[in-house]
């Protein structure tokens, strides 16, 4: 049983003493003390700083190789975290570097940044003078977004990049080396490709199932140059606080649907495919004897692929029938044909109908 760690009254289960002493240190932080802390096999000093919330994004920026896209960052995408730094401010630190002119390079806390951004709230980052490998920064990074699962749309994003430097040859190899299955790489790319009209008015992009991907792939796909550019850009307009009124969510996936379904409705009807009866399917059989030509055997007349017809030789050599077989034609043909094959023949030869339904009084 998992021990509990208490400090100062409060009981936690299945926390570690050393995990709660790292949190304790954590919030007992002040802004100028300077700590030293591990960056991969070496310490260095790193220096609380509070970045106002009016100066976040003039003094700080996100480390480039940081593989959250940063402009799918909003209030829907980050409403895991959102409300909780409205309501007491940033509470965890991020890390970075500074440099000499007092600009600071995000490596984790992309997210908070944004939600500080977004709730007017100051922004709390350790930063280090210190200058570090650009792979050791992406690996900082790459640790920290651990905590959200990458979406569709930046896994599109990363595993793109990876097929044009040459890390994987083919989508193939990528889902092995990455562990995933080939449709979940399709797809993702598929969502990496949507139009960026769409992605910009999108309310959260990071959102965006399969479901909802593959569907605005369908609906669009056979659409008129222009046609899915103008009704995006009539969407333009659409401000996600009447979104939000108008389908009573903040959910992301609720009001990605309900933003599709305004655009679907600018969009021309997909075609109504209608159910074929059975009695109209293309597989049905005929049989009609015919004459016996001479050195007979099998007689291709049409192979189309889906409808085919034969002469053929049946029977034993005391009593040999040559058949016509007709397969893949629609009852409607079949009837046409029988009729006039019988014509011809003079009514007098027999005939067989070979599907699951009675034949229709016509045939007999």
């Amino acid at each position: 049983m998992a021990k509990k760690g208490t400090s100062q009254g409060i009981a936690l289960s299945g926390i570690s003493e050393a995990s709660m002493k790292e949190a304790v240190e954590l919030a007992n932080m002040r802004v100028g003390q300077t700590y030293m802390m591990p960056i991969g096999d070496e310490m260095a000093e790193f220096e609380l700083v509070r970045v106002a919330h009016h100066d976040i994004e003039k003094k700080t920026h996100v480390l480039p190789e940081n593989a959250r896209i940063q402009e799918a960052l909003n209030a829907i995408s980050l409403n895991d975290i959102l409300p909780s730094i409205e309501e007491r401010g940033m509470q965890d630190p991020a890390k970075g570097y500074i440099d000499p002119t007092g600009k600071i390079e995000v490596w984790n806390g992309s997210r908070r940044r944004k939600a500080c951004i977004l709730a007017k709230r100051d922004y709390f980052i350790l930063v280090t003078k210190k200058e570090i490998k650009p792979e050791l920064k992406r690996f900082i990074s790459d640790i920290a977004n651990q905590y959200k699962p990458f979406s569709l749309y930046e896994r599109g994003a990363i595993w793109s990049a990876m097929l044009e430097d040459g890390t994987y040859p083919d989508a193939k190899q990528l889902a092995e080396g990455e562990q995933v299955s080939e449709a979940v790489v399709t797809t993702a790319r598929k969502a990496f490709g949507l139009p960026r009209q769409l992605v910009n008015i999108m309310p959260s992009i990071n959102d965006l199932g399969r479901p909802a991907i593959n569907e605005f792939y369908k609906r669009t796909k056979a659409l008129k140059e222009g046609r899915l550019e103008d009704a995006l850009e009539s969407l333009e307009s659409v401000h996600l606080d009447a979104l939000i009124e108008e389908f009573g969510s903040k959910d992301g996936r609720v009001l990605n649907n309900g933003l599709l379904s305004k655009l679907y409705e600018l969009l021309p009807k997909p075609a109504v495919k209608l159910k074929k009866k059975k009695s109209d399917i293309d597989d049905q059989t005929a049989i009609v004897p015919v004459a016996i030509p001479e050195g007979l055997n099998k007689v291709t007349m049409v192979d189309s692929g889906k409808q085919k017809a034969y002469i053929v030789e049946e029977g034993n050599e005391n009593n040999k029938t040559a058949l016509i077989e007709l397969s893949g034609i629609p009852n409607a043909a079949l009837e046409d044909i029988y009729n006039y094959v019988s014509n011809k023949l003079e009514g007098n030869q027999e005939q067989i109908i070979d599907h699951e339904d009675s034949p229709s009084e016509s045939y007999q």
